[in-house]
């Protein structure tokens, strides 16, 4: 291994190592030292990206340049390192205020160290190189990440000399605040500048003073001055396809958090990614665009899964408004949601692709959708060719539905929308779906998400493209047997209705063999079995069915499995080898392991959430489990363990944070040795109403700052003596 390739290596281990201290030592440690920890993140990754560009463009005409700005970047790494190993020895026990002091002190240090270097290497953009198209839309070599939401409003708190005391009369000045930073998109130069502008004297600390300042003229010329330089490396830097792919974010309402799954699939659906190399999913693509568009500081995260993936995202409103006035891909968009005459005029010559209501009066289609009845004249005028409908009409009651459906049956009499690849109306109450849907033999995607529909019509069946279907969160309890014929790549199915899966017209007795089982690359797979009938054979047999397809899934990473007898009572789970499932970490099973093949001891090592829920499990699951090296999240549910007692040795369970015991009725004795659960922040205990002592160890978890007693004896002894010192009763 080269010098520069371990140094690649060292800074992406560093990098990760920080990440990962930031976004799980929040319990730990206080919110400055997060803000310096994720400067210094920011660097690291600011030293990968000149690096990468270093790599891509060559150095010779910067060379010395480049050497003094590596030099002295090498000299803070081990000041880094040794920070990095009193921050993770910090998560075994309660900080004190000197070790607090300590490690306060060296991330200052490293951070002003950081803050002398000189700025990023001057590179000669003319230097020809056969990367050159690549490094055109690479990152820039400045750091450019927006905080999310809830890192925002912590530097916002942090930064602001005014505090913001839960009194009544002060709850409307939070939330005006709150408004604030999130109209300042994660930009953190921008929320210091408003903690600045707050703070001063002149302005009042009332509500009225904090909302004229939201809408005054400074916060919107501060706003362009700060978001100038992102739009010119939107219109300048970035390849074309990822400039498409942001822009598709318009399409959603402004400040609309976008949940990841849903952009993913509609960006696939409707045909933005392609270039992929051999072996890449379309899915797999996006995912790594969208990682561009939020690396690059133009697409903001909203929240995280607690496995750090990101879960939602949004398009910062200032960033939105000041890109769409410059771009030209905005006269397009402008020409299609104005009502003057001469737009009007304007619009006939063009060809409106995509249709987003948003329930806004200068829509065009806003008229159409929710006013009175429009002929067909008109509807062909503008419809014509359209190819994705989104709707956003989530009013309560049955008139969203009605309009969205009169509006749908309308156009596709008309012979409008017959070239429509994406139907999307996530989150609007029963919409009408016309018969004539069959008509749209072009859709690749019909989003019913949140919808709460009871049926689909029959002719749902002829749409044999559809690439995703998503019904969830819906009372449809059967899907068309046409499902097998489609080309479905998404299929999201309503677990609390128990949506009932059709088996395949030439065989009816199972749904899995030559059915579920060609389906070899799901990585997310959500299964609740239940017998229809007494025959206990026929449902033995169709679980052994699924235990053997579940252990081909090699790229599965998260599995929800539930097994209920004909009355809807837990049952039988079945399950085979997880040798295959290299990628699984997440896991929930719901039925008895008491006749699986499979032992608790076997589960894939690499877990890092588990839950289990009527395993009536013999065996101490806390000695089973204890060696699982990455399990962060451990919930025993009812029945999960049928045994009167439970131990946790020392030195178990070495990265667990969460612990949630519900409903164990039979435990009546629990013992934490010291050294045990050496991570643990949160500890919920439910209803097990004959352990009427807390483990005499459990004071011992220094690392527990929250404890949560549900229904439990009154007797139990939660009292100060008893629990960690930093610990927090709820």
């Amino acid at each position: 291994m080269t010098d520069k390739s371990h140094d690649c290596k060292m800074v992406s281990s560093n990098k990760n190592t920080l990440f990962y201290i930031r976004t799980q030592g929040r319990r730990w440690l206080n919110n400055q030292m997060v803000h310096m920890i994720r400067l210094i993140e920011g660097e690291l990754t600011r030293k990968q990206e000149v690096s990468e560009l270093i790599r891509l463009r060559g150095h010779s005409r910067n060379k010395a340049y480049f050497k003094k700005w590596e030099k002295d970047f090498e000299d803070v790494t081990d000041d880094i390192e040794n920070v990095i190993k009193n921050l993770m020895s910090s998560r075994s026990s309660a900080m004190n205020r000197f070790e607090e002091f300590v490690i306060h002190s060296n991330l200052e240090d490293i951070v002003r160290k950081i803050a002398g270097i000189n700025d990023k290497p001057k590179f000669d953009v003319s230097v020809e190189s056969p990367h050159e198209e690549a490094s055109s839309s690479s990152s820039s070599p400045t750091s450019s990440h927006l905080l999310d939401d809830e890192t925002s409003l912590m530097v916002f708190k942090f930064h602001l000399k005014v505090k913001l005391k839960l009194k009544l009369k002060q709850k409307h000045l939070e939330k005006v605040g709150r408004e604030i930073v999130m109209k300042c998109g994660g930009l953190e130069s921008q929320i210091h500048q408003m903690c600045d502008l707050l703070s001063h004297q002149d302005v009042p600390r009332t509500h009225e003073a904090w909302t004229k300042v939201l809408e005054g003229p400074l916060f919107n010329i501060s706003q362009k001055h700060n978001w100038s330089k992102t739009v010119h490396k939107i219109n300048r830097q970035i390849s074309h396809q990822l400039r498409t792919c942001l822009f598709y974010f318009v399409y959603f309402p402004v400040e609309f958090e976008i949940s990841v799954r849903r952009l993913i699939v509609l960006w696939v659906a409707e045909g933005l990614i392609s270039h992929l190399n051999r072996g890449e999913t379309p899915e797999l693509v996006a995912q790594r665009y969208l990682e561009e568009l939020i690396d690059n500081g133009m697409v903001q995260v909203v929240k995280r899964k607690p496995n750090g993936k990101v879960k939602t995202c949004r398009l910062p409103s200032a960033l939105r408004q000041l890109w769409l006035t410059q771009t030209y891909e905005f006269r397009d968009l402008q020409n299609h949601t104005t009502t003057s005459p001469d737009s009007n005029v304007q619009l006939k010559k063009n060809i409106i692709s995509r249709v987003a209501d948003h329930l806004l009066d200068g829509n065009i289609w806003n008229n159409h959708i929710h006013g009175d009845t429009t002929d067909s004249t008109t509807l062909k005028t503008y419809y014509k060719k359209v190819i994705s409908f989104l709707s956003f009409d989530t009013r309560e009651g049955s008139k969203p539905g009605q309009q969205v459906g009169h509006f749908l049956k309308g156009c596709i009499s008309s012979d409008c929308f017959l070239l429509l690849r994406v139907l999307d109306l996530e989150g609007v109450y029963k919409p009408k779906l016309p018969k004539r849907i069959k008509r749209l033999t072009q859709l690749t995607y019909l989003g019913l998400r949140w919808t709460y529909l009871e049926s689909l019509p029959s002719s749902i069946s002829s749409l044999l493209k559809l690439q995703t279907l998503d019904l969830k969160h819906t009372s449809i309890h059967t899907i068309p047997s046409s499902v097998w014929k489609m080309e479905l790549r998404h299929l999201f199915l309503s677990e609390t209705y128990r949506t009932k899966f059709p088996p395949k017209p030439k065989d009816e007795d199972t749904t899995v063999k030559d059915g579920l089982d060609k389906l070899a690359n799901i990585k997310k797979l959500r299964l609740a079995c239940q017998s229809m009938s007494l025959n206990q054979d026929t449902m033995i047999a169709q679980l052994e069915a699924v235990a053997d397809w579940i252990s081909t899934l090699v790229h599965l990473q998260s599995l929800r499995l539930k097994s209920r007898n004909e009355k809807g009572e837990p049952w039988n789970l079945h399950l085979k080898s997880f040798e295959k499932n290299v990628s699984l970490t997440n896991m929930y099973l719901l039925g008895s392991l008491r006749r699986s093949s499979i032992l608790l001891s076997d589960f894939p090592h690499r877990l890092i959430e588990l839950t289990l829920s009527h395993s009536k499990l013999e065996d101490d699951p806390m000695i089973t489990l204890k060696d699982f090296p990455y399990l962060q999240k451990l919930c025993l549910l009812a029945e999960s363990y049928t045994e009167t007692s439970m131990v946790c040795k020392p030195q178990s369970f070495p990265q667990l944070q969460v612990l949630k015991i519900w409903v164990l009725e039979r435990l009546q004795e629990w013992n934490i040795e010291h050294g045990a659960l050496p991570c643990l922040k949160q500890l919920e205990i439910r209803s097990c109403q004959n352990l009427q002592r807390l483990p005499d160890g459990l004071k011992h978890v220094n690392t527990l700052l929250e404890l949560k007693l549900t229904n439990m004896p009154k007797e139990i002894n939660a009292g100060p003596d008893n629990i960690p010192p930093n610990c927090k009763v709820v």
